[in-house]
């Protein structure tokens, strides 16, 4: 479920180029488990005191100002963006190639010895 921050967030960083390297990378399943494990602990932190809340808010604010301010220059780079996506995604393709593990679950990879 979305919520408003990532509603919020989605909208102002829809301006700068979307990349299919990180979808592929977003696909590997220890990427995926070690991301959602930080989000959580994330969350922990801020909500654990009204400083941390605070901090943290703040950081996140100046971050979204600062996508805000390079979506311009990210648009004039779209292209050579681009090109550096399509040579990520092929790279990540020959690692998923040459090391299918990287496609299994973690628990099925720690399972094996």
């Amino acid at each position: 479920m979305e919520t408003n921050n990532e509603t919020v967030d989605s909208q102002k960083t829809g301006a700068l180029p979307h990349l299919e390297c990180m979808d592929k990378i977003w696909k590997i399943p220890l990427v995926e488990m070690a991301w959602n494990q930080s989000a959580e602990m994330y969350g922990k932190v801020k909500g654990a005191h009204e400083v941390f809340n605070w901090t943290l808010s703040t950081a996140e604010a100046a971050v979204l100002k600062a996508i805000e301010q390079a979506a311009p220059i990210a648009k004039k780079l779209e292209q050579p963006i681009h090109a550096v996506d399509q040579t990520l995604c092929k790279g990540i393709e020959i690692v998923e190639e040459k090391l299918p593990l990287v496609k299994e679950p973690p628990s099925h990879v720690s399972s094996l010895k």
